[in-house]
């Protein structure tokens, strides 16, 4: 059975981030924000932009990312009432930790209140999973909360606008990644296919003008949409291979984005190996893959363009230790044991899959 569940509540335009976000606190009538962020997105302009969007008014508090990685919250956080809105500037990173706050704070609050407001602001492409509107936890089932976690997510190209060629080569990475997996995988979820298509063909057509800082704004317009795209995609638990390359990588203090950029050519061809490859033609078409290529050897192709490293041991992973640890994961489980025993040999032996 298929379950589809998208309840997205997304801003989507060039220079909307003010007027979203002023709109969103009144309908919300949220008071008490905090602002996650990190050293780079503290004193900038897209933060003058966030704070010139609250309404006027408003408790705001200010929160480092590292203070919520280390699960350090400062004192203030003791009062009553808590922040009833978090706002989070930034990169994949601090996306991603306020996303965890979140669930925090929803485990701390009365049952008759409401969980926070979460607003994600990126300023790159580096969308978190984590996006979609109105998924209960257990707890919160259990406690009978009538409001599900809201999650806004305000999508303005031109915040990106200060990107560096490695950043948006990262954002592209896992993007791709992403509406890879929701293609080739044993998943059958019609929405999930066809918003990765569309994703992938933006990011194929615009990430290289991109790369290379010669990118108009619209070029940079059809990254985000290219990459939200792919974080809807993932949003329906396809995206297996990003979530072990994240776990493995904070284990050995790797690189997750470097990872995914060595493993999915080489999850390709291992599904290659066995059998027709589900949405051949269809990736070709959206990857702009050459009909003599596979669509592995044409990923390779595309992805050793971009700023990354593109061999294990010069990334400082090592290829024995990532079979060993990916045996224990889920997207071990979610391979059949042919496209598994392909895809740990491909890694074995790992020089580039063309």
């Amino acid at each position: 059975m298929t379950f589809i569940n998208y309840q997205a509540w997304v801003h989507f335009a060039d220079h909307v981030l003010e007027e979203a976000l002023y709109a969103e606190f009144a309908r919300e009538n949220a008071r008490r924000p905090v602002v996650v962020h990190d050293t780079a997105s503290r004193d900038t302009v897209s933060m003058e932009r966030l704070l010139s969007g609250i309404p006027p008014r408003r408790e705001v508090a200010f929160l480092d990312v590292a203070s919520i990685e280390a699960d350090v919250l400062p004192r203030p956080w003791q009062k009553v009432p808590p922040p009833d809105s978090i706002v989070a500037l930034g990169a994949h990173r601090v996306l991603a930790a306020a996303i965890n706050l979140l669930s925090t704070l929803s485990q701390t609050t009365e049952p008759r209140q409401s969980d926070p407001l979460l607003v994600l602001i990126p300023t790159t492409l580096g969308l978190p999973l984590g996006i979609l509107q109105g998924q209960r936890s257990p707890g919160n089932i259990a406690r009978n909360r009538r409001d599900a976690p809201r999650v806004l997510t305000i999508c303005d190209p031109t915040l990106t606008m200060g990107s560096s060629s490695e950043d948006v080569a990262r954002g592209a990475v896992v993007a791709i990644t992403r509406c890879v997996e929701a293609l080739i995988g044993p998943a059958y979820h019609p929405p999930s296919s066809g918003v990765a298509l569309d994703g992938l063909a933006r990011i194929a057509k615009n990430v290289f003008p991109v790369v290379d800082d010669q990118g108009s704004p619209d070029q940079r317009r059809e990254l985000m949409a290219g990459a939200l795209n792919a974080a809807l995609a993932a949003e329906q638990g396809v995206s297996t291979l990003e979530q072990f390359a994240r776990e493995y990588s904070t284990d050995k203090t790797g690189d997750a984005v470097t990872l995914c950029r060595l493993l999915l050519p080489r999850l390709v061809a291992a599904y290659e190996a066995v059998g027709p490859l589900p949405n051949d033609a269809k990736l070709k078409n959206a990857l702009e893959i050459p009909s003599t290529l596979s669509v592995s050897d044409g990923l390779e192709r595309l992805l050793s363009k971009l700023p990354l490293s593109g061999d294990f041991r010069t990334a400082g992973f090592r290829p024995d230790e990532i079979v060993v640890a990916l045996m224990s994961q889920r997207l071990a489980q979610v391979l059949t044991p042919s496209v598994l025993g392909q895809f740990t040999a491909l890694i074995h032996h790992s020089h580039p899959v063309h």
